[in-house]
């Protein structure tokens, strides 16, 4: 048996290796245009540089929060699927309810990683964000349509949330996003439907046995 091949041979099968069919001469989607990133990746237009004044630690923080709303539409995508899943009344069926499972813990890793995402900002320090914060007057976080999104879907309710500059949160809004906005309102929060599934004897019996098959399942599984 041979156990060392020439160089010539290796590069042969180097050759070979490399004699792929591509794929995006033949009309497939390559990376860029699958992710979109020139739309993603020119999307960064830092005030400061408009005003002839660019300031660098800017752009850490359009990036930084242009990923919070990438992960909020993400979170959205995931708590929509949840909640249907108890409309439809699928979640009786276990294999629904494992999805269900499986959709919250990725939810809940998600928020994990947003909070972790403000260590990246504490980078920048407070007199760093001082030096291009008058070029975002009045814009706010406090502004985020999808993260009020995320405060009617799950069911905050009013008297727990953060008022901006003493107004209801709907105030900031105007035009689709007011509808959105107000439409979200009227949908069933996932706590409501969790508290009524619960409430609901076969339900709640079903849920119990669901756990309790739950926790003696292998870490794996639960993943």
């Amino acid at each position: 048996m041979q156990l060392f091949k020439k160089p010539h041979e290796e590069g042969e099968e180097e050759d070979a290796s490399q004699a792929g069919v591509n794929k995006a001469s033949k009309g497939g989607i390559i990376y860029g245009d699958y992710l979109q990133l020139e739309k993603i990746l020119s999307a960064q237009t830092l005030q400061s540089e408009l005003k002839a004044d660019k300031i660098h630690d800017e752009h850490l923080f359009i990036v930084t929060h242009q990923a919070f709303e990438l992960w909020f539409k993400q979170i959205l995508f995931e708590l929509d699927s949840v909640r249907h899943i108890f409309i439809s009344g699928h979640v009786r069926d276990e294999r629904y309810m494992l999805k269900v499972n499986n959709r919250i813990h990725r939810i809940v890793r998600i928020f994990n990683l947003l909070v972790e995402q403000f260590a990246v900002l504490e980078t920048m320090t407070a007199l760093d964000f001082f030096d291009f914060r008058e070029y975002l007057a009045p814009a706010s976080g406090f502004q985020s349509l999808q993260f009020r999104l995320l405060e009617n879907k799950i069911g905050v309710p009013d008297n727990l949330r953060v008022p901006y500059n003493r107004r209801h949160h709907r105030d900031n809004f105007k035009g689709q996003e007011s509808k959105l906005l107000l439409a979200s309102e009227q949908e069933p929060t996932l706590l409501k439907l969790v508290e009524v599934n619960l409430t609901t004897p076969k339900n709640t019996t079903f849920c119990l046995l669901y756990l309790d098959k739950l926790m003696c399942c292998p870490p794996g599984y639960k993943r």
